[in-house]
């Protein structure tokens, strides 16, 4: 984690900056999220592993950033293992969320890890639906605050779906052509992230 590839300023870095996600792999660090995200997977380790993927989270180079999102959506997944390391993940992706320095091209990493932190209000829910609503993967939280959250009043806290309800009738209409499409993208998320 403190080792200096990759260095600030370097192509990859740029490159995520100027808002253009990068699928290539490269230096210990963005390596070492990886390693981190497979470390996550045990409850033992997930403790360091929140640790770890944290430093990410903060790194300079936003090409290492753009990966620390490989961990933070493994330990978001399994938060009910640990409630100070979930607070600690949960915060962190709202701070990521609010900072309006990252570019574009975090906003599908975001996304991503939302898909894991459904327990949210009804006005939180509202704008991370607002903001990725162009956003490939969005199907899964339209249909399950639209359909399902409601039935998860007791653990989650009261939800009232009507208003998600019209949102996910609007996607609909805006996607008459792709109907089937937007569905099962939607399902298939939902089932592949356990919601």
């Amino acid at each position: 984690i403190a080792d200096p590839d990759p260095p600030v300023g370097d192509e990859k870095d740029l490159k995520v900056r100027s808002g253009k996600g990068d699928s290539s792999v490269v230096g210990v660090r963005t390596h070492a999220c990886f390693t981190v995200a497979q470390l996550s997977t045990c409850k033992q380790y997930l403790t360091k592993a929140w640790n770890m993927t944290s430093q990410l989270l903060e790194d300079e180079n936003f090409h290492v950033k753009y990966y620390a999102f490989v961990p933070l959506i493994e330990i978001l997944g399994r938060r009910k293992w640990n409630t100070t390391v979930a607070e600690g993940a949960v915060s962190a992706l709202w701070d990521t969320f609010k900072d309006e320095t990252l570019p574009k091209c975090f906003d599908h990493r975001i996304l991503r890890a939302f898909l894991h932190v459904r327990d949210i209000s009804e006005d939180d829910a509202e704008r991370v639906l607002d903001r990725f609503a162009e956003e490939e993967g969005i199907q899964a939280l339209y249909l399950f605050y639209a359909l399902f959250r409601k039935d998860h009043e007791e653990s989650m806290g009261p939800f009232d779906s009507k208003r998600f309800y019209k949102k996910l009738e609007d996607a609909i209409k805006l996607n008459k052509g792709k109907l089937p499409l937007l569905i099962l993208r939607g399902i298939g998320d939902m089932f592949r992230e356990n919601i």
